[in-house]
């Protein structure tokens, strides 16, 4: 625990990559990566700085970081525009607690928050600045906080400015344009060392792969993973060999799955992906553990992930919200009912009108904020607050997977320029990902766009086929509604990509009548179960 100012501590974990800075007796502790400065110079400069002038100083870093400084009369927190690195953050009496993990603060507040934990339960991560405990706070992308004279200010010094007053219709050059500059700014900050692509059959990691390629940067390696012949592996090892880069399959089972999830490593692995704000991202686990054990990858390689283009290219915008800006009960009802439809999902059983009306509540103190702006409307709403919640706590959080095998990592799709491009950009650009798409075919990169599928339909494993067919055929009568939940509650336990639903028996999955949505319930009713919380999002009887 470190302390320069009277009643700021600071508590971070010596296994989280911190870098310290002395300056004078003056400390700046820095975690991530900066695309436009020198750190250690740069960074002096918060030592001297005050609280008028932090936000404009804030906004010069381009890069993922957490930074905390402390002076003697003065200290502060902050995080970068997407919270890649998590903060928390607790006041005891007139003292501020400052810390990178949940367990720091856990033994100042242990009282649950009731309506945290509800919408958690549902989601898979909470809403706002609120972490599943009542007296502890995350601090939001964006956003700081200042501790002087015992007073602290909690402020935001960047938004995502989805609600410009002035959008542009931008063309497929303009795109392109941005879309070169991002992937160069990564070969700038990787510097010549090798990057590991996890390349799925999508579009996202292809544009990754593809961009390094088109660039010339050839200290890559693509890696895949899951069960045999997945469709992911299957038109990823195309597109690897097209690009000419090595490529690497990690085959999944639900019984190594199981193993792992078992072991003491796998509870280090959870408890050091916990901020109390999200569970963590299991998928990629198996992998990493098998490049790191098998040392098949560098030791200071670089993990570049397609994170996240396809929401911020405007694919998880429901079309039913575009060009809607009219402020009423009506329009109120219909955003919250398709916001909750696709996020708060994962237990048929809790998915109620009293659970619901928790939710929105939490939710409607972002909504009514939001409705402030100028150019207010439901579609981009509806984008910034899966941006603040779920993207910035759940998604981002992958990144820790790589940082706990002690690599670095990068996010190009969540650069600087990505975030302010869509952000003036129309609506009606980012509807289905009109845009993004038809850019990167028009360009294609390395052919890879046009000559080889995107997200084909490849069921696997291969004895599932037969059975599917015969089963779906049967269900002709019963009406698609149906067959998907069938197919959810019966089948999903073996086509499922990555094999989470492996720590538990199948006819446990199979017989369970709480209704899950994907293995996504059962790991949050882990999580939950961690700390005395039943998957109700209630406590347990100890």
């Amino acid at each position: 625990m470190t302390n320069l100012i009277k009643n700021f501590f600071f508590n971070f974990d010596k296994n989280s990559s911190w870098h310290s800075y002395n300056y004078g007796g003056k400390y700046v502790y820095f975690r991530g990566y900066l695309n436009n400065v020198n750190a250690r110079d740069f960074l002096e400069k918060f030592t001297h700085t005050n609280f008028n002038d932090i936000k404009n100083l804030l906004n010069l870093l381009d890069g993922h970081f957490s930074l905390i400084c402390i002076t003697n009369d003065y200290a502060f927190a902050c995080v970068d525009r997407i919270r890649s690195y998590p903060v928390l953050w607790t006041k005891m009496d007139n003292e501020l607690i400052v810390s990178d993990k949940s367990k720091s603060l856990l033994k100042y507040c242990k009282d649950i928050d009731l309506y945290s934990v509800k919408s958690f339960s549902l989601s898979g991560y909470t809403i706002g600045d609120k972490t599943l405990y009542a007296n502890i706070k995350q601090l939001k992308p964006g956003n700081f906080i200042w501790f002087e004279d015992d007073e602290i200010i909690e402020d935001r010094y960047n938004d995502w400015r989805l609600f410009e007053k002035t959008k542009y219709n931008k063309s497929f050059s303009d795109l392109n344009l941005v879309n070169e500059n991002i992937l160069k700014k990564l070969i700038k900050s990787a510097n010549g060392r090798q990057i590991v692509v996890p390349l799925s059959a999508g579009m996202d990691s292809r544009f990754i792969a593809s961009g390094l390629r088109h660039f010339n940067y050839m200290n890559v390696i693509c890696v895949s993973y899951g069960i045999k012949n997945n469709k992911d592996a299957f038109v990823a090892k195309e597109i690897a060999e097209k690009l000419n880069y090595d490529w690497i399959f990690i085959k999944y089972s639900s019984s190594q799955f199981s193993k792992a999830f078992q072991s003491e490593d796998y509870k280090k692995y959870v408890d050091y992906c916990d901020s109390l704000t999200s569970i963590h991202f299991a998928g990629e686990y198996l992998m990493l553990a098998s490049l790191k054990n098998n040392k098949k990858i560098n030791k200071d390689a670089i993990f570049v992930n397609g994170q996240s283009g396809d929401f911020i290219s405007g694919n998880h915008m429901p079309n039913e919200l575009v060009g809607l800006d009219k402020i009423n009960k009506l329009n109120d009802e219909l955003f919250y009912k398709l916001y909750l439809k696709k996020h708060y999902k994962h237990w048929k059983e809790t998915n109620n009108d009293e659970n619901k009306a928790i939710i929105i509540s939490l939710l409607k103190k972002e909504l009514e904020g939001l409705k402030e702006k100028n150019n207010f409307n439901y579609a981009s709403a509806y984008e910034y607050m899966e941006f603040i919640d779920r993207q910035s706590k759940y998604v981002i959080n992958g990144q820790r997977t790589y940082e706990y095998f002690g690599y670095d990592w990068r996010l190009p799709l969540w650069d600087n320029d990505y975030l302010n491009f869509w952000a003036n950009t129309e609506n009606k650009n980012k509807i289905n990902q009109n845009l993004y798409i038809n850019t990167l075919k028009k360009y294609n990169w390395c052919g890879v766009w046009k000559e080889i599928d995107i997200n084909p339909k490849i069921i696997s494993p291969s004895w599932i086929i037969p059975v599917r067919f015969i089963l779906k055929t049967f269900f002709y009568f019963f009406g698609k509604k149906n067959w998907y939940e069938f197919e959810r509650k019966y089948l999903d336990y073996f086509m499922t990509t990555t094999c989470c639903y492996g720590p538990w028996p199948y006819l446990k999955i199979v017989f369970d009548k709480r209704g899950h949505d994907s293995p996504i319930g059962w790991i949050i009713e882990h999580y939950l179960n961690l700390k005395n919380i039943n998957w109700k999002g209630e406590p347990i009887d100890k």
